[in-house]
């Protein structure tokens, strides 16, 4: 067994003492004094010395032994591979190596899976990584302005239509409040994700300055929670779509139904008051009876022209017919307009009179 170096140091003092006393004795021996022959002091201090020897060879074992599976572990500590201790059994403490390589064993099993488990996360984060790489161009490539709000209130994620319509870049602004950045207060009261309450997306439209443009533009703002567990809000996505051109287009179309409406009521109108005309009997000669047939006849080809116009405007946008344009005498035109009212003023008592040009108008 191995000995501390109190102990050690106890046995050699005793070891030492035998010796002395078998010294002591052989000379005693020597000069007949002592009762015990000679050989049997010279076999006490043999056993003495040897046992001082044979101490001092073991400790002198163990401690090599010691320094070996010292210096074996330090290896392992530096390489981070964890290996067995090989040293000679004979010189250590019973069952030490083994206990040690036992835990040693422990130990190199839990590292390799430590080091399993750390492959795996590396190819979790890996994954993740490319996912929120492939989520940041999806959004960065999105048309409309897109605004992603953490769960701390903090710009996260901001495309290029964001920043140019609200006039800022994100690497500047990525710490900073939604609420104090947009200025808009029917955004801003929605952008406080700490009272956020609902599940569902609120829609709400707004007018917002547009960089470039002397009007606000008319905007959809859609602001969605996003939960990654079933009552935990991880972000807020506010999505801008600019609308302007949609209002404008519904604008114009329908300013075009009403001036179609206008086109078509007019000479229907004409039409109709001249066929009352006829069917009450007001004009009894021949001659006015042609008259008002001719002007019916002219408001039908009126209406006719106007009908084929609106075919041909859809032909006209695909290009698949040519526009030709001539020039016409608007004193012509104003004058058939004043014959196509002239009989109805009349019986008004209303005076109407039509001075042409004497230029020709173009």
């Amino acid at each position: 067994m191995i000995f501390s170096d109190k102990k050690h140091t106890i046995f050699l003092i005793l070891y030492g003492i035998i010796v002395f006393l078998a010294v002591w004795g052989i000379v005693v021996s020597a000069d007949n004094a002592s009762k015990l022959p000679i050989e049997i002091w010279a076999a006490i201090g043999a056993v003495g010395a040897s046992g001082a020897m044979l101490e001092i060879l073991t400790h002198l074992r163990t401690r090599d032994t010691l320094n070996q599976m010292k210096e074996q572990i330090r290896r392992m500590s530096q390489s981070a591979e964890v290996g067995l201790v090989m040293v000679d059994q004979q010189y250590t403490v019973e069952g030490m190596p083994g206990i040690l390589n036992q835990y040693l064993i422990l130990l190199r099993d839990k590292i390799n899976q430590l080091k399993q488990e750390r492959k795996e996360l590396n190819l979790l984060i890996s994954a993740v990584d490319a996912e929120k790489q492939n989520t940041e161009a999806i959004i960065r490539n999105i048309s409309d302005a897109v605004v992603v709000i953490n769960t701390f209130g903090e710009l996260s994620l901001v495309n290029s239509q964001a920043e140019e319509l609200f006039g800022f870049k994100l690497s500047e602004n990525r710490h900073r409040q939604a609420t104090e950045i947009f200025a808009n207060p029917a955004i801003r009261k929605f952008l406080d994700i700490t009272t956020w309450k609902t599940r569902e997306p609120v829609r709400l439209e707004c007018p917002i300055k547009v960089p470039g443009r002397e009007t606000p533009g008319i905007f959809v703002v859609t602001i969605s929670p996003v939960y990654i567990n079933v009552n935990e809000l991880w972000a807020l996505t506010m999505t801008l779509h600019d609308v302007t051109q949609e209002r404008e287009l519904a604008q114009l179309k329908n300013d075009f139904v009403n001036e179609v409406s206008h086109e078509l009521r007019t000479p229907l109108s004409s039409i109709k008051a001249y066929i009352e005309l006829l069917l009450d009997g007001d004009m009894q000669t021949p001659q006015g009876r042609l008259e008002f047939y001719r002007i019916i006849q002219t408001e039908a080809d009126r209406l006719d022209r106007f009908i084929a116009n609106m075919l041909n405007l859809s032909r006209i946008e695909s290009g698949s017919i040519a526009v030709e344009f001539s020039e016409i005498d608007i004193n012509d035109e104003l004058a058939q307009a004043v014959d196509l009212i002239r009989y109805i003023t009349e019986e008004k008592s209303i005076t109407l009179t039509f001075h042409p040009s004497p230029d020709k108008l173009l």
